[in-house]
């Protein structure tokens, strides 16, 4: 029996739900509830625990889809599995309802690109076509061959958007397990979320951490066990993002007051410098005979630090004083390892 559009949405929820390294041996009840938020937006009831057994068996028999999912119950873990290591619905080619559906949503985005809500996603939407335009077929072996996309790596933690969305348009605190590579920590959070933000395909959130008094930002996918605390919060009225980012270079905003940085650039770092600037508030102070010296007013962090050292040996750090010192030292370290 063809299977309609939620059908297939539902499938391939549950597939990822399968998979989910971080949440591995989900029951059924927890596949429903992720099929109600992905689909609708909320925990609505909309769709029954029998729902979900009739998925599993469509995934797992129906000829039409041929998916033949290797879907399994462990006893002990209470909860369900892929039987065989890797397999995922998405490896397989698409099957005609699934291309048309497909189709459909890509030309549907498409047409709406240039509206405002649509902005950030423009890039994103574009690729989509362009790939569905050149073949309908995303296994097809000849577009492979000629046209090669930038391929972004998976990102755990993208499970937890939704319900850290939930928890922010409602007004929750979120409760989670967290690990600071830094600081090499296994802690227990407590966060009013306030934001959501994207930088460099990964995933943050920055919320108000009450312990600290403070806005802290922590890596989607160094979180486990987020759990939605059921009372409601007022939110304070001091979060601004615009200028909690202002002077960021990355992801790590704060209140810190920024850094009069200027650096000089040679050629040919200095070109793609000028086409692609560090940041928005980078000026051209100077044209130099083999590059250019800019200045911009950044908070000084980690993600400073690095983004300069990859510069390598065209950049010379004029100021401040102490930000030249901090490189020369980490250079000096890298080349004691080495």
């Amino acid at each position: 029996m063809p299977a309609n559009k939620s059908a297939l949405s539902r499938y391939r929820i549950i597939d990822r739900c399968l998979r989910n390294n971080m949440h591995p041996f989900p029951d059924k009840d927890y596949i429903r509830n992720k099929c109600e938020m992905e689909i609708f937006g909320e925990l609505s009831g909309k769709i029954s625990i029998s729902q979900i057994e009739k998925d599993f068996e469509a995934m797992r028999n129906d000829k039409g889809l041929g998916y033949y999912a290797p879907i399994k119950y462990h006893k002990v873990r209470k909860g369900y599995y892929y039987d065989e290591h890797n397999y995922s619905i998405e490896k397989l080619p698409l099957n005609p309802q699934e291309e048309d559906a497909l189709k459909f949503a890509s030309l549907t985005l498409y047409q709406y690109r240039n509206i405002s809500i649509f902005e950030h996603f423009k890039e994103a939407i574009d690729k989509i076509y362009t790939r569905l335009s050149l073949s309908r077929q995303p296994g097809d072996p000849m577009v492979d061959q000629l046209v090669q996309f930038e391929k972004t790596l998976g990102s755990d933690g993208n499970d937890w958007l939704q319900p850290i969305y939930h928890a922010i348009a409602n007004n929750h605190p979120i409760s989670f397990e967290y690990d600071n590579i830094y600081k090499q920590e296994h802690k227990t959070f407590s966060l009013v979320p306030y934001l959501l933000k994207e930088n460099r395909n990964k995933w943050y959130v920055i919320g108000w951490y009450e312990k600290h008094a403070a806005y802290l930002t922590f890596a989607l996918d160094r979180m486990t066990n987020v759990i939605l605390e059921p009372k409601i919060v007022v939110k304070r009225t001091d979060f601004n993002p615009e200028s909690l980012f202002k002077n960021a270079v990355g992801i790590m905003g704060g209140s810190d007051h920024p850094i009069d940085l200027v650096i000089e650039v040679k050629e040919p770092i200095s070109v793609l410098l000028e086409k692609h600037p560090m940041h928005h508030s980078q000026a051209i102070t100077k044209r130099l005979k083999d590059g250019i010296q800019v200045s911009m007013q950044v908070i000084d962090s980690p993600e400073l630090l690095s983004q300069l050292l990859s510069f390598g040996k065209h950049l010379t750090i004029i100021k401040p004083l102490e930000l030249k010192q901090q490189f020369k030292e980490t250079l000096q370290e890298m080349l004691a390892q080495n």
